[in-house]
């Protein structure tokens, strides 16, 4: 292999390395962008309501009963 080619080859290779670099800290900020996007416009009916408790669901129960 000639000199210049040699050369090329490194060349080549330290220009891919730092393309991915770059690929992959923008893919990790887009991530983080992403995700605060998401948090701030969840609709408040889409987050996960707590469980009911016993004395909510028996009142729940009395009050479907009651008629």
């Amino acid at each position: 292999m000639s000199d210049f080619a040699s050369r090329s080859e490194a060349a080549l290779r330290a220009l891919t390395r730092a393309h991915w670099q770059v690929h992959y800290k923008r893919r990790a900020g887009q991530a983080a962008v992403n995700l605060e996007a998401t948090e701030e416009t969840v609709p408040a009916r889409r987050l996960r309501r707590p469980d009911p408790t016993d004395d909510k669901i028996n009142e729940a129960f009395k009050r479907a009963t009651s008629c």
